[in-house]
């Protein structure tokens, strides 16, 4: 018969038997750290509290950057990491905690963390998120992983650490991999001035479909002779407007004239689409951004736009500024036309 009383998580030592808790000798323990006085671990705690959530409010990366928005999107699970490790170090010396007693304060940590963060996104601008949640406690699962394998080094146990370490790189892994994923494509940029291209890896994934469209690359269609390369698909048979954004684009437009790029419409009827551009000031606002509407005849177009219009904003009404042509950072463009019909894109370049 299994003796409950006598259960305990073999590897990341949540042990309900307070028998078998690893406590520390206070005579092996630092001079430094045997003279800490509980209330400097206090108030240490509460300072890596207040900074972890600091973090989380007021920590703004660029949204319009497909890296830092995955890497901020992995933060969580990172800083989690990070302050569970701290908590349980700040802990390990608190002898009158038992092993899980020390696990369990800090995974109420984390949740009040958690739980002021995404309650204080409604009062900043941003959105809470389950996921964010979740990701926060994914975060603890790793520190614990982390701290218990630094334990098991220590007590010279070197085959339970390693495994231990193993998990928790996987996971972290996992979490960093969009963050990895574009950064390799940000290294594997096409040389400007090309905007974009659908020939590469790198290309394709920094096309970002607006909501509910249909978008694919594919060899250029047979009436595009003219064209050998691989090309933008839009489908334009959907209950929304399609369209799409050119993510991590290059800012710098102020010492070009025109901005190009050709479109193919395979069908004898023309299609209406609009092209918008902002920069980094961007307030959100439709008299803030430049916006050109475009109508595609049937065959190949090239599609040129004055980057001094652009500038000027011209065609905007109310218009109270001219745009930083230094930081442009929104390309979208989106179709005016349904019509279970495509339209073809390629070769976005400033001249």
């Amino acid at each position: 018969m299994i003796n409950t009383t006598d259960f305990s998580f073999r590897y990341i030592g949540l042990s309900c038997d307070t028998k078998r808790t690893m406590k520390p000798n206070p005579h092996t323990q630092p001079q430094i750290l045997r003279r800490t006085h509980p209330a400097l671990l206090a108030l240490a705690f509460l300072v890596l509290l207040l900074c972890v959530t600091l973090v989380f409010l007021f920590v703004e990366l660029p949204e319009y950057s497909l890296f830092w928005n995955s890497l901020q999107n992995a933060g969580h699970t990172l800083i989690m990491t990070l302050l569970t490790v701290s908590l349980l170090t700040t802990l390990l010396f608190a002898t009158n905690f038992t092993e899980f007693q020390k696990y369990l304060v800090v995974a109420v940590a984390i949740s009040i963390v958690s739980a002021i963060a995404e309650f204080a996104q409604h009062f900043i601008g941003r959105d809470a998120s389950i996921l964010d949640i979740l990701l926060n406690y994914l975060g603890y699962f790793v520190g614990a992983l982390l701290f218990r394998a630094g334990q098991y080094w220590y007590h010279s146990k070197p085959r339970e650490s390693i495994a231990l370490l193993s998990i928790a790189s996987v996971i972290l892994l996992a979490t960093l991999y969009k963050s990895i994923n574009y950064a390799i494509v940000s290294f594997l940029y096409p040389p400007f001035p090309v905007l974009a291209n659908f020939d590469s890896y790198s290309a394709i994934a920094r096309i970002h479909p607006l909501e509910n469209t249909k978008l694919q690359t594919s060899p250029s269609p047979l009436q595009w002779s003219e064209n050998s390369t691989d090309v933008l698909e839009m489908n334009l048979s959907q209950a929304m407007p399609p369209g799409f954004q050119l993510m991590d684009i290059y800012q710098d437009w102020s010492s070009h004239k025109t901005l190009a790029f050709d479109v193919f419409n395979p069908h004898e009827t023309t299609i209406a689409i609009r092209l918008r551009i902002h920069d980094a000031l961007h307030n959100n606002l439709p008299q803030d951004r430049y916006r050109r509407p475009i109508i595609i005849s049937p065959g190949l177009q090239k599609i040129t736009v004055p980057l001094n219009d652009v500038h000027k904003l011209v065609g905007t009404s109310k218009r109270k500024r001219n745009m930083d042509m230094a930081r442009i950072v929104g390309f979208i463009i989106y179709a005016k036309t349904h019509s279970d019909q495509s339209i073809y894109f390629d070769n976005f370049e400033l001249e």
